[in-house]
């Protein structure tokens, strides 16, 4: 239970970032076109549901919902220049959650915890899936997705 625990805050933590990283880029106009816009809010969105039923599930246990971080906390947020930078911010974060879930995934024993772990690791593949598209990239370069980077 207390390695659950530690496990499921470090994945808030994460979602976190995540949803305060791509609102951050959503609301630069000037820096994200419709086409990546729209998908970024969708992704802001869902990072934030991903929080909220990893917080239930911590709560659960009896465990603390870490803060949500300043954008300043986010390494790699304020020096953005353009919407290319901005898709491959959204990889290494995406990537990054991927990875955690893999790693939860094999330390987490109760069903219902392996079941929200599997649900939300899926979506974040999906993630990075549009991300790549969007900078023109092989969208989905491996036939499992890890959260290492090909390159």
């Amino acid at each position: 239970e207390d390695d659950d625990v530690a496990t499921i805050a470090r994945l808030i933590e994460l979602e976190h970032r995540a949803a305060i990283a791509y609102r951050t880029m959503a609301g630069d106009e000037d820096q994200l076109d419709e086409a990546v816009r729209v998908p970024v809010e969708e992704f802001a969105r869902q990072e934030s549901e991903h929080a909220e039923a990893l917080i239930a599930a911590l709560e659960d246990r009896g465990g603390t919902a870490p803060g949500e971080p300043r954008a300043a906390d986010v390494e790699g947020l304020e020096e953005l220049d353009s919407q290319s930078d901005a898709l491959e911010l959204a990889i290494d974060l995406e990537n990054a959650l991927v990875r955690a879930y893999g790693d939860a995934a094999e330390s987490f024993e109760a069903f219902e915890l392996l079941k929200t772990c599997a649900q939300i690791l899926g979506n974040e593949g999906q993630h990075l899936v549009v991300a790549r598209q969007q900078l023109g990239e092989d969208p989905v370069p491996e036939a499992f997705e890890t959260g290492e980077t090909t390159a």
